[in-house]
């Protein structure tokens, strides 16, 4: 998935969940923990395997399970113990909806549903370490070669209600993590 695809899936479970758990919309402390977690796999797995060579793939260690689920139990037990349990469940959606979306995303762009990452290192594909810049542009290729077909169309289609709804909902939710500037009043 990308980036902003990450963020938008995670907002929405993250605001659903926050409305049935504590009866109110989101937090700015809870989004911003929620902005980061969507992205932390990413920010762990691409720089280790495509700059410095030292994972296999891109989506390896912090894809995983076995790295992904004591981590945010310890985010979970600290964000308890500093009493902002929002930021900690907040960590763990977004990492969660995070991997997920990976699993189920190549499925959505008509190739196999195989998650082996997951359960990295008992399970392990062939190293695709290339350099960041060439993995980028090969990635770029092949999105925009996927958006000339019909299903890429039908995939525009989703990304656009995707997007929408979670900047509807974070709006609905009165933009938290984010102060937007506010008018001033013309009589003083």
């Amino acid at each position: 998935m990308w980036p902003w695809e990450h963020l938008a899936f995670g907002y929405l479970l993250y605001s659903l969940s926050i409305r049935l758990w504590r009866r109110r919309p989101p937090a700015g402390l809870g989004v911003l923990t929620l902005v980061f977690a969507t992205q932390f796999p990413d920010l762990v797995d691409k720089p280790l395997a495509w700059v410095f060579h030292v994972l296999p793939s891109g989506l390896s260690l912090a894809h995983s399970l076995l790295f992904a689920v004591p981590l945010s139990v310890f985010v979970l037990l600290v964000a308890w113990w500093r009493n902002v349990p929002s930021a900690g469940a907040a960590f763990a959606i977004g990492y969660f909806s995070h991997l997920l979306g990976d699993a189920v995303y190549p499925y959505l762009l008509g190739r196999e549903l195989f998650p082996w990452f997951l359960i990295w290192p008992l399970y392990s594909r062939e190293a695709t370490v290339d350099s960041a810049l060439l993995q980028v542009i090969e990635l770029s290729a092949a999105f925009l070669d996927f958006l000339g077909t019909p299903r890429g169309k039908l995939y525009l289609v989703f990304e656009l209600v995707l997007l929408t709804s979670m900047l509807l909902l974070w709006l609905f939710d009165g933009h938290p993590g984010v102060p937007l500037p506010r008018r001033r009043s013309a009589a003083r």
